[in-house]
């Protein structure tokens, strides 16, 4: 009867510890994982008319393996900050990118969509309010819609295209309200 008591200690501290393991775990986890990413993206039949996905030119190739992609981490960190400014790549998780040129400039950036997950919710909201600052000095060419610890960022070199970003938006929009997010 006096072993079952020391017994007992032990094993409620280990219960304990695994509760408190698992509830950290769990805290940890990103809201919206970056499997989403693939739900929301562009597709082909997103393209505004007269659009394709735009060609990658040589000399970018080194950074930009592809597009659409889902940037490396090389990537990332080296874009990040030319995204948006002050952009910190230590704080997103994943970046997607799709670049959409008119058909007569196959090589342009004419339309970018940047769809970022953040690490969490915490990462996102410092990186989410330097997004919004910078929309708001070029609101006739970026839209940035939200989620979680997710961002879709879209912007146009022309302000002429502007309302393929919103129909894009609105598009990538309902996609996201429809997807809960709970990594």
């Amino acid at each position: 009867m006096n072993m079952e008591k020391p017994m007992k200690k032990p094993l409620v501290l280990t219960v304990a510890f695994i509760l408190m393991l698992a509830a950290l775990t769990g805290q940890a986890k990103p809201d919206c994982s970056t499997d989403i990413i693939e739900q929301i993206r562009p597709s082909v039949s997103d393209l505004p008319e007269g659009f394709m996905f735009g060609r990658i030119p040589g000399f970018a190739q080194k950074v930009l393996k592809g597009n659409p992609w889902l940037m490396d981490r090389r990537a990332m960190k080296r874009l990040a900050s030319r995204i948006y400014p002050d952009g910190d790549f230590s704080k997103m998780s994943a970046v997607h990118m799709t670049i959409m040129a008119d058909t007569k400039t196959p090589f342009g950036d004419d339309i970018v969509c940047y769809i970022i997950v953040y690490r969490d919710k915490s990462s996102a909201k410092g990186e989410i309010k330097k997004l919004l600052k910078f929309a708001g000095y070029n609101n006739d060419r970026v839209l940035v819609l939200s989620k979680e610890n997710m961002v879709v960022f879209l912007h146009v070199d022309d302000t002429i295209n502007f309302h393929h970003i919103q129909e894009l938006a609105g598009k990538m929009g309902r996609k996201l309200e429809k997807i809960p997010c709970r990594g």
